[in-house]
This record gives structure tokens, sequence and C-alpha cells, in this order.
């Protein structure tokens, strides 16, 4: 669906349902993300931040995350109350792990050469 027809169905519905890319910045609608705003760096992977919005009949609080895979479980720096404490934690943690040599991911664990994905493909 081309940018002007989900801004014409926002229009219609008054629900913006699908995601909108522009380069590297892609929005999120009323869709599994809750509303999200994603920004990919070279440097740091996936810039990503979710507002405080109310979705799917309850409030989904804020959260800003910086990600490799764009997920807050493989996040290196978390905050916000959207995220939670183990993510927080693991993110601290994960900032001072080596990358996968081959993906750029970050590693299994400390002492690994590559990543989990590589690690059950490779059988490393």
């Amino acid at each position: 669906m081309k940018v002007l027809d989900k801004i014409w169905d926002y229009l219609e519905t008054g629900r913006f349902s699908e995601h909108i890319t522009i380069g590297r910045l892609t929005i999120y609608g009323f869709n599994a993300m809750h509303v999200a705003v994603n920004f990919w760096t070279k440097k740091w992977g996936y810039v990503c931040f979710h507002p405080p919005m109310y979705c799917f009949g309850k409030w989904w609080p804020w959260y800003f995350y910086v990600s490799k895979s764009a997920t807050p479980w493989e996040a290196t720096y978390a905050i916000g109350p959207g995220v939670d404490n183990h993510a927080k934690e693991m993110a601290r943690v994960r900032r001072k792990w080596p990358l996968c040599s081959k993906c750029m991911a970050h590693v299994e664990s400390p002492g690994s050469k590559v990543c989990w994905r590589h690690s059950k493909i490779d059988g490393e």
C-alpha cells in the first residue's frame, strides 16, 4: 500500500493500523507494535521508541531502547516503564559483550565468538 493510501485510510477510519517506511525510518500504527517508531543506524542498529498509548483496550507505557535486532530482549540500552527490569539489566551487561564475528549481533555469552543463531547453524 502506498503512503498516500495509508494516510487516506487513516483519515477515513480514524485508525492507523499499517506501517509507513520512509528510508530508514518506520512508523508502526495500531498493530502488534502498539504504535512505535524505529530508526535504523549503522552504528547502533535500531533506535526504537514506543510512546504511551491507549491501544487494544488498555494503556501501554512508553519505552525507548537501542537494539541490533529491533527487539527489547537484545537491547544494549533500554529505559522506560514499558521495558521489564530483566531486559534493562541485560542491556547493561550486553554493552560489555563482544559482537558475533559473522553477523554483528551480540554473542550468546561473553566467552563465545558467535551469536546463538550461528552457534545453532554451525554447531559451534
